[in-house]
């Protein structure tokens, strides 16, 4: 009788979290572009520093969770990386979304809180209270699949844009 090794990951296991190169590129695109959009305005500034932290936000989202990398981390058996990486999104979403307070209270905003709400309703029902639904801990690994999340958060920092005029 085997017996797994407990830092290897069986192959079916790891053929599921190795997402198909077509599931890939749609939902990256606008990720791409906030890539692009925030690299930009931190080198633009004024806000250098919430600027710069989102972009290095969106590029180890991108890196990490829409390869489907952090999930195929050599880590013990006992660790469960779609849970790890399950409440770390939950993390992330909230220091986005206090980045995004500080640049708007930096700058006055005013009709721009109003799509911050939209953007978060935009998450809160298409990842969030759906995983609640259904599994939780699969919330990591479902990161990336949609297209809604990363659509709205471009469309909102565009918007926040309109500070800087």
């Amino acid at each position: 009788e085997s017996v797994a090794h407990p830092l290897l990951v069986d192959e079916v296991t790891l053929k599921a979290r190795i997402r198909p190169r077509w599931a890939l590129l749609l939902p990256n695109v606008p990720l791409v572009c906030q890539i692009a959009a925030s690299c930009y305005r931190a080198i633009q500034g004024p806000d250098v520093l919430p600027w710069a932290l989102l972009c290095s936000i969106w590029v180890s989202d991108m890196g990490l969770f829409h390869t489907g990398f952090f999930f195929m981390l050599p880590v013990p058996a006992c660790i469960h990386l779609e849970k790890v990486g399950s409440v770390m999104l939950q993390g992330v979403v909230v220091i986005i979304w206090a980045l995004w307070g500080c640049i708007m209270v930096a700058n006055g905003a005013t009709w721009q809180w109003s799509v911050f709400v939209l953007v978060a309703a935009i998450y809160i029902f298409t990842e969030f209270v759906p995983a609640l639904r259904t599994d939780f801990w699969k919330a990591g690994p479902a990161h990336g699949q949609g297209m809604y999340t990363h659509t709205g958060n471009l469309i909102f920092e565009l918007c926040l844009w309109s500070l800087y005029a």
